[in-house]
């Protein structure tokens, strides 16, 4: 509203909707029984993840700092063809794809910066939560993904980083967290900060990674294209490394912000953006030769 008046345009009128896909209805009978078990499943499921071991390294453990300050690194756009590819060869989804080559990123930066590599990191990924609401807004909610980091396989992690990222959207966590969500908000905002810092869930989070798919066609502006968007998501709580990835008309644009409070945090973010890329090359190639 505030951007229509400041620029006299009625954004109904001079953005051109994009076209869109109607989903598959989901199958009444498991909406069902996924409804009747979910307070037994709520129960074990959160007392499994709650007994997790967390994440202990120096990119980690920020819990009593607000982090709010970030050096960001863009990359070029990569080609959403080039990730469906690769998922494609090996059978796994393009958010998994994604994760892979944060693990792997993650994992050379911490070679290059001398930090001891752990066995397994946590990453904080968003997802959506259907259907959306008619109206400016979405749906979504967050869990968490085991990223085997110590592996020295490229193929190998991105398929256990599929199967893991597969249990969490058939886990009942992703649903309990958007509900609690809902009831954390009318809660006062001192209060809200408080249970938010010190959820046992997120301290033990390395990374967060906000994956927007947008239309892949070209959306216009008073007949003008809109060729490139750049968008950054709210970073978790207690998380230094944040990757935001926005599909949009055919491309991928990755952006990944470092905070302030790792040493040399720019030249890190940088570097984090290059060794993405890199890992994304290495299973293309793997894929045309196994």
């Amino acid at each position: 509203m505030l951007v229509e008046e400041m620029t006299n345009l009625d954004f109904e009128k001079v953005i051109a909707k994009p076209s869109t896909t109607l989903r598959k209805s989901v199958n009444p009978e498991q909406t069902f029984c996924r409804k009747l078990s979910f307070p037994l499943r709520a129960l074990y499921e959160v007392s499994k993840d709650l007994t997790n071991e967390r994440d202990i390294n120096p990119w980690n453990g920020f819990n009593d700092k607000n982090l709010v300050t970030r050096n960001s690194t863009f990359d070029d756009t990569i080609s959403v063809d080039y990730i469906k590819k690769i998922s494609h060869s090996y059978g796994v989804s393009f958010t998994s794809v994604l994760l892979a080559a944060i693990c792997a990123g993650i994992r050379r930066g911490m070679e290059s910066n001398s930090i001891p590599i752990p066995k397994f990191i946590h990453c904080c990924v968003i997802l959506p939560v259907l259907p959306h609401p008619k109206k400016l807004t979405n749906h979504s909610t967050f869990g968490l993904v085991r990223l085997p980091i110590g592996d020295n396989d490229s193929k190998r992690r991105l398929l256990e980083i599929e199967s893991c990222f597969q249990k969490l959207k058939k886990s009942i966590l992703p649903l309990l967290n958007f509900y609690m969500g809902n009831v954390l908000g009318q809660l006062p905002l001192r209060l809200i900060r408080k249970i938010v810092y010190s959820n046992p869930m997120l301290g033990r989070v390395t990374g967060c990674l906000s994956n927007f798919p947008a239309p892949s066609d070209t959306w216009t502006m008073n007949t003008t294209p809109i060729y490139k968007c750049k968008v950054q998501a709210g970073p978790m709580p207690c998380t230094a490394l944040v990757y935001t990835c926005y599909t949009y008309n055919g491309s991928v644009l990755l952006l990944n912000g470092v905070d302030i409070e790792i040493q040399n945090s720019e030249n890190i973010s940088k570097s984090l953006i290059k060794h993405f890329q890199e890992e994304l090359d290495i299973l293309s190639q793997i894929s045309m030769h196994p």
